[in-house]
């Protein structure tokens, strides 16, 4: 699989995919493949990462399932959709047209319950609710209320950018949650 290809994701954790003729393939440093498997997609993070914690979520015959460095799948689950995971904490997945969590071990933590998610940072995740997000714990406990028209995920200080809408329009702000302070 050396030379060309048709796209590719950011190397991490030794390997990255590639896709050559239509299908993804995951590759190491030295271009060989990785496994034998070839999928559909790879869901790849807004920056182009699709490998973290040594896990990652691929596309094969309609299903997301998570897969390891080493090409393996991970567990027994396959899902509708993920968000990749994060340096650490917990992966956002979706089943039944809920959002909930696992680990890196492919173990359901949250249920699916949430109307969109992103994955864990710094030990709290963006959920969404209806039209509002917020922001959940590990434990699964509302640590800021959902009330924000968009959020993104909490830097390693904890703080983020969110979209409110008021009677001016849209703005955008920065929270810092309480406890990184």
């Amino acid at each position: 699989f050396k030379g060309n290809y048709e796209d590719a994701s950011v190397f991490f954790n030794g390997v990255t995919f590639v896709k050559n003729n239509g299908k993804w393939f995951l590759i190491n440093e030295k271009g060989n493949q990785v496994g034998e498997s070839e999928y559909d997609d790879v869901i790849l993070d807004e920056i182009g990462f699709s490998v973290r914690q040594k896990r990652a979520f691929v596309k094969q015959n309609g299903m997301v399932i998570m897969i390891d460095t080493n090409g393996k799948k991970i567990g027994q689950d396959s899902y509708e959709d993920a968000k990749p995971f994060n340096a650490e904490g917990y992966a956002a997945i979706k089943k039944n047209g809920k959002w909930g969590f696992v680990d890196a071990e492919g173990n359901l933590v949250i249920d699916c319950q949430y109307d969109d998610a992103l994955s864990f940072t710094s030990g709290y995740a963006a959920v969404k609710q209806g039209d509002v997000w917020g922001y959940i714990d590990t434990e699964n406990t509302m640590a800021i209320e959902p009330d924000f028209a968009l959020a993104t995920a909490l830097s390693t200080e904890g703080t983020a950018a969110v979209k409110m809408v008021n009677e001016d329009g849209e703005i955008w702000q920065l929270i810092q949650l309480s406890i990184f302070e």
